[in-house]
């Protein structure tokens, strides 16, 4: 597996496509909430981007686990603009059979909580506590993303709803100036096959 240098510092995107699944729908979402809009209008694929810088330093690591304040989640189904304006953060468990994923979440406000969550219970994808600059879908054990809303018990967060769509496709997104260099090769053989 792959991994970022210092020297690879760019951000990495990824579009996706998400199926709902309805085993693991429940609950009754909070007013307001984006599962709530979601369950409203009966969307059942979801589909945007993901994207992180590879080689952000952690802001904490353990010796299983990083915590990198990088990384954004759009949803087209919300006119491709941030979930929220709090910083997210993408979390890697390293090596640790138990939890080896990579996650990235936010909780707001105590109200609700989105989540993407990549599992890899081979720890070969996330073998170090640098983020990956490739990750392939197929490698992965679990990859969902997953909504909570939440109701204040005795002053605590408790789930009282969950919404969670499986990943079906996850590709990385070509750089505009590797785009470039594509169309300009095209370009060239184009131009080469006229003479």
């Amino acid at each position: 597996m792959a991994h970022a240098s210092p020297s690879q510092a760019s951000e990495i995107i990824y579009a996706f496509s998400a199926t709902l699944d309805p085993g693991q729908t429940s609950g009754t979402p909070n007013s307001g909430s984006i599962s709530e809009r979601l369950t409203t209008d009966a969307v059942t694929t979801l589909t945007g981007t993901f994207a992180y810088d590879p080689a952000t330093p952690a802001q904490s690591v353990s010796l299983f686990t990083g915590s990198y304040p990088t990384g954004t989640l759009r949803f087209d189904q919300f006119d491709d603009t941030p979930l929220f304006d709090s910083p997210f953060t993408v979390f890697n468990d390293a090596g640790n059979p138990d939890t080896d994923r990579l996650s990235y979440s936010v909780t707001h406000a105590f109200s609700q909580s989105i989540a993407l969550d990549l599992r890899d219970a081979d720890a070969t994808v996330f073998d170090t506590t640098d983020l990956p600059i490739a990750i392939d879908l197929a490698e992965l054990e679990t990859a969902v993303i997953e909504l909570l809303t939440f109701a204040e018990v005795n002053g605590f967060p408790a789930v009282n709803s969950t919404r969670t769509y499986t990943l079906t496709a996850f590709t990385i997104v070509p750089e505009p100036t590797s785009l470039s260099v594509l169309a300009l090769g095209g370009a060239g053989l184009l131009h080469r096959r006229r003479i």
